[in-house]
């Protein structure tokens, strides 16, 4: 069971984003706030050292391939484009998954 302010997982897909505010980071990785629910990203070592700057900030997190991009957002409560547009960009590399046989 599932207690308050205890965060769900996600694990973003290829061509996914989410976008909140940065709530923490610890060793599971960064935890986002969205929709009023508390997310957990699992994040390597290298992107938690560069969102650590961002925490409190609103941020999208987005993936592609094994790429992934976090920026800093505008403050803005609207939804035209203009709340969109980051005023700061991360890229990072996920290690690749290795296939033993």
């Amino acid at each position: 069971m599932r207690r308050d302010g205890e965060a769900n997982n996600l694990t973003l897909r290829d061509l996914s984003e989410i976008i909140g505010v940065l709530h923490d980071i610890n060793y599971e990785g960064l935890v986002i706030k969205c929709a009023g629910r508390n997310i957990r990203i699992p994040a390597p070592p290298n992107l938690r050292r560069e969102a650590a700057k961002l925490v409190g900030k609103r941020v999208a997190i987005l993936r592609i391939g094994q790429t992934v991009y976090i920026r800093k957002l505008k403050d803005s409560s609207s939804t035209d484009e203009e709340s969109f547009t980051s005023e700061k960009s991360v890229e990072l590399t996920l290690p690749r998954k290795v296939n033993h046989r």
